[in-house]
């Protein structure tokens, strides 16, 4: 007979995918004929920014463009020439519980840049990027806590704190700085930095730099452009913290000359994503153990994950037998204590009621102490 168990319900955000990949793109680009021929290529900068991440039914879709610059060399000129093109990128990533309601956090990274001439008038690039992405889906879990309609079976219920996700939210925003300059100007590459995140209500406030590396003629400029934004949580209870990143969606920079002082100013605008994962504490009640002082019974457990690191293994169903003959026909047993032993081992081990040891022994609480001798008494 299947017993009747009391159960909590809670909603949160249920991991279906997390993975990071490197993968390779590539592209072959043909000198315009405004530009002399390559003799030997210098560098490559490459800079990813997010257009679309997407979800299907068991499969999510992150796409984006790289803004790519190869600087080489030309023997009909002593300057150095800049080959600059865009290329594109769209992955695809497989988990048969994706579907399209699913919740999807992606960042996408430049490791390596490389390029080589194919001829004096074509030149091979290729990238590798790296994908962190993440897919989460709304769910309610129903975890058992008590039993209901039984005295002869004993549960041991356990109750502990998890931090789980409960929501992903992201805003777009600008950034805008200026530097002085002398030539061209190049976004070599964009990193950044989160100094903080807080939560305030439902909001999170992250503050961070843009850490900007500006490729001006021959030399190398970082500027550093500091933000601040609030952004809102799409949550249903209060978050306990919050971690964020930040990764661009566009990148410009152009060349202008100050009224003021006559002096050349190079321009730059960030346009950003902040992907912020709101997190926050459950406290789970529930089913660790069960026997059963008369008869046999059979166990169902299932395992509840929240992250990678922190999980409970529950009971979700107990079945009672109908024998009527008791397991154990003691009338009263003396037993030592082990260090290892507990209330619910020793009382499991001689398949007695808990109370009643607690009560034949004298015992405030359920601590044990080892090499104390205990009193098993009838049930």
């Amino acid at each position: 007979m299947e017993l009747f168990l009391l159960k909590n319900e809670f909603g949160y955000l249920k991991p279906v995918m997390r993975k990071t990949e490197t993968r390779e793109v590539g592209v072959d680009v043909v000198v315009s004929d405004s530009m002399p021929d390559v003799d030997s290529i210098i560098s490559v900068t490459a800079v990813p920014m997010m257009r679309e991440k997407e979800a299907f039914l068991g499969k999510m879709v992150v796409s984006g463009v790289c803004d790519v610059a190869v600087f080489y060399e030309s023997g009909e000129s002593e300057n150095i020439q800049k080959l600059a093109t865009t290329l594109e990128f769209s992955n695809t990533f497989e988990a048969p519980e994706i579907n399209t309601d699913s919740l999807l956090s992606s960042r996408v990274s430049v490791t390596s840049a490389d390029a080589r001439t194919i001829n004096s008038r074509k030149v091979a690039i290729k990238l590798e990027l790296k994908y962190e992405v993440e897919a989460y889906n709304k769910e309610t879990a129903s975890v058992p806590y008590s039993v209901n309609g039984s005295d002869t079976v004993e549960v041991l219920t356990c109750k502990k704190s998890l931090c789980c996700v409960t929501g992903l939210s992201e805003k777009v925003f600008t950034v805008t700085d200026s530097t002085p300059s002398n030539g061209e100007i190049t976004i070599g590459d964009v990193d950044f930095t989160i100094e903080e995140a807080k939560i305030v209500d439902t909001k999170a406030v992250v503050k961070g730099t843009a850490i900007t590396t500006l490729l001006i003629g021959d030399d190398e400029k970082k500027v550093e452009s500091p933000f601040s934004q609030v952004v809102d949580l799409e949550v249903d209870t209060e978050p306990k913290k919050v971690e964020c990143t930040v990764m661009p969606a566009g990148v410009y920079a152009s060349e202008r000359m100050d009224s003021d002082s006559g002096n050349s100013e190079a321009d730059i605008e960030l346009s950003l994503v902040c992907q912020c994962r709101s997190m926050g504490e459950t406290e789970i009640e529930y089913i660790a153990d069960a026997y059963s002082t008369k008869g046999d019974i059979a166990l169902t457990r299932d395992k509840f994950e929240f992250t990678d690191d922190d999980e409970i293994t529950y009971i979700t169903s107990i079945d009672e037998t109908d024998s009527a003959e008791p397991k154990i026909s003691h009338s009263i047993v003396l037993c030592r204590a082990g260090n290892s032993d507990t209330l619910w081992s020793i009382a499991k081990r001689y398949a007695a009621r808990k109370s009643l040891v607690m009560t034949a022994n004298s015992m405030e609480t359920e601590e044990i102490k080892a090499g104390s001798i205990i009193l098993i008494p009838k049930n």
